[in-house]
């Protein structure tokens, strides 16, 4: 785990580095002003994008298929059956080669679409925590300007079902509860 951050972490500096144009130091002012930290390309990408821009989920696509996490529509199969519903996002079940996911994508409220979290995909892309839902990869279609986040899914009661007793078909137990609690609070201290 921590040899495969390192080696991420190498990646995007070597990718950082790469991309910026290089400069003869001509004064000792500018040898100070080139060492000052700057943001990786992947931190200047994921910049509070003001929209859904072609632009934006093409350099999301690159950076998907650099960092082999992104899922050709070919392999996955959406059903309309709906396990959820938020603000900005509506998660469907669906499959990718056989194997049963859930897919996150942003909902249209109205006629416009909404801003899909990249945010999200900066951070989840890195993680990795038993007690963490397992994060598969992201669709990206850049003609349509659509985006899906792929989850492993998880079968079961929901935490809202387990918390609030007697709405899920097995109530926890006090040992359980606890498991729970500390599992959940592993998961938050990780992130």
């Amino acid at each position: 785990m921590v040899q495969e951050r390192r080696l991420r972490a190498k990646a995007e500096f070597e990718l950082s580095v790469q991309s910026a144009p290089r400069q003869r130091k001509s004064e000792p002012t500018e040898s100070v002003n080139e060492s000052l930290p700057t943001t990786t390309e992947t931190g200047r990408l994921f910049q509070n994008p003001t929209g859904v821009s072609g632009d934006v989920l093409s350099h999301i696509r690159e950076l998907g298929q650099r960092e082999h996490w992104l899922i050709s529509d070919d392999d996955m199969c959406v059903t309309p059956r709906c396990l959820g519903k938020g603000g900005f996002a509506v998660v469907f079940e669906g499959s990718m080669l056989g194997s049963p996911v859930a897919v996150k994508t942003a909902h249209a409220k109205g006629t416009e679409l909404q801003t899909p979290d990249y945010n999200e995909l900066r951070i989840i892309r890195l993680l990795r925590h038993p007690n963490i839902v397992l994060w598969h990869g992201a669709c990206v279609d850049t003609s349509t300007r659509s985006f899906a986040l792929v989850f492993e899914l998880i079968e079961g009661d929901t935490l809202s079902q387990l918390i609030l007793a007697g709405r899920c078909e097995h109530p926890l137990d006090e040992p359980a509860g606890d498991r729970l609690i500390v599992d959940v609070c592993r998961a938050v201290r990780y992130l």
